[in-house]
């Protein structure tokens, strides 16, 4: 009895020689791999993100179930995929204390963060790098930039009833900017092509069926 609890401590003691670090995104042979690994001869099974994965099969010219999906499909499984949305709510925190010196998160409701006291404060240097983090936070309605057509100053939402309004005033935003595109789009048409008030209506009327066969709802 007691040589088989110490046979069991032993086996679970990890280390560079039974740990194995698994791409795969394949169910069964997860299964069969976790029982040859751990069950058989005592090591662990770490397994690493599926897109790594992808990336090495498109990498090849090779197409994926990834590859197949249309933009609207692969950006809904970015934002529902729950293990994205917790690491979008633990890098906005982090944000948050390293920029505020960890000011309590209630002030985020008024307190304005610029942009520029990121590569200040942390290891982030390249504007690129920087921009992909607030687009990243600002995906999942963590970040909203204050200023109109600037990225430059930002807040950080932790408030629920604030990140839902900041993501309907991004909806509005979007549609004032389709409004403003289109009359410039009618101005040119009567201007530059002598459209009369029969013709911009019937493109009008187009423009409309376009739009509302492109926005999900």
């Amino acid at each position: 009895m007691e040589d088989s609890k110490v046979k069991s401590q032993s086996q679970e003691v990890i280390s560079e020689q039974n740990v194995v670090i698994l791409g795969c995104v394949n169910k069964d042979l997860i299964e069969k791999i976790n029982k040859l690994v751990e069950e058989e001869n005592g090591g662990k099974v770490i397994l690493t993100s599926d897109d790594a994965v992808y990336d090495y099969v498109e990498s090849q010219g090779q197409p994926t179930s990834r590859s197949k999906k249309s933009d609207d499909e692969r950006l809904k499984d970015f934002l529902y995929n729950e293990k994205n949305r917790r690491y979008a709510e633990t890098q906005a925190l982090m944000l948050w204390n390293i920029l505020t010196k960890k000011a309590p998160v209630e002030q985020a409701e008024v307190r304005v963060l610029s942009k520029s006291l990121i590569p200040k404060l942390t290891t982030l240097k390249e504007w690129k790098d920087i921009n992909a983090l607030l687009d990243f936070l600002k995906a999942f309605g963590y970040l909203q930039f204050t200023k109109d057509n600037a990225t430059y100053e930002f807040k950080i939402l932790f408030n629920k009833d604030m990140r839902k309004n900041a993501a309907k005033a991004e909806i509005i935003e979007a549609c004032a900017n389709v409004s403003d595109a289109i009359l410039v789009y009618k101005e040119v048409l009567k201007s530059d092509f002598g459209y009369n008030k029969e013709q911009l209506e019937n493109e009008s009327a187009n423009i409309k069926t376009e739009v509302n066969s492109m926005v999900k709802f």
